[in-house]
């Protein structure tokens, strides 16, 4: 049940917002003693029931004293408890630091030896006869015959044409794009596209007229 007792012990502001949660009007400029008479009215003292009395300075005081207390607690612990988890890291490894120095050294793996050049094989030939043949004869001749595959075919003459023929009709083209870019003269296309055309029409026939 609210009273005034409790009312008193809070601020106009809070007063005020209390009032303002309801539909009474006309209180916006009343003082504390007339929004206090205003609560107090049998009609709106119900709705004012959940107000409890605001602690005093003393109690607020002493909350926050005991708060401070609380968190100075709280980080005197952390801290302690940090300092304590760094001493044991500390600890194992100066332990693991003793295990290792009292170990015995790894031993060393087998050498693994090199397996022996061969420098020539035996062959049987169809008549049972054997003959023994150098690796090195046998190599030189592999890559002869690999240099032989290697080597390209000679093109001829026909060939060699189309494939100027084929140059020449590239870079009149590239000249030509490169002028129309440019934006140069319609007689200097026209003569650049006509040149190309004419080795077009060489290539397909295999001359030029």
């Amino acid at each position: 049940m609210v009273s005034r007792k409790i009312l008193k012990s809070h601020p106009v502001s809070v007063l005020k917002k209390e009032i303002s949660k309801t539909n009474i009007k006309g209180y916006s400029k009343m003082k504390k003693p007339e929004l206090i008479d205003l609560m107090m009215k049998p009609e709106h003292a119900d709705r004012f029931a959940h107000i409890e009395i605001a602690p005093s300075r003393a109690e607020k005081k002493a909350q926050k004293e005991k708060n401070a207390k609380s968190q100075k607690e709280g980080d005197d612990f952390l801290k302690r408890e940090e300092e304590r988890m760094k001493k044991e890291e500390e600890a194992k490894k100066k332990e693991l630091q003793s295990i290792l120095a009292k170990s015995p050294p790894k031993k060393k793996g087998k050498e693994v030896k090199k397996a022996k050049k061969v420098t020539s094989f035996t062959v049987t030939k169809a008549d049972g006869s054997k003959k023994e043949v150098k690796t090195g004869r046998v190599k030189r001749r592999a890559e002869e015959k690999k240099a032989k595959e290697k080597k390209p075919k000679k093109l001829s003459a026909e060939d060699e044409s189309k494939k100027l023929l084929k140059s020449m009709l590239k870079e009149q083209r590239a000249e030509l794009a490169k002028l129309k870019k440019n934006k140069a003269s319609k007689e200097l296309i026209k003569q650049k596209t006509l040149i190309s055309d004419t080795i077009k029409a060489g290539i397909k026939a295999g001359f030029i007229d």
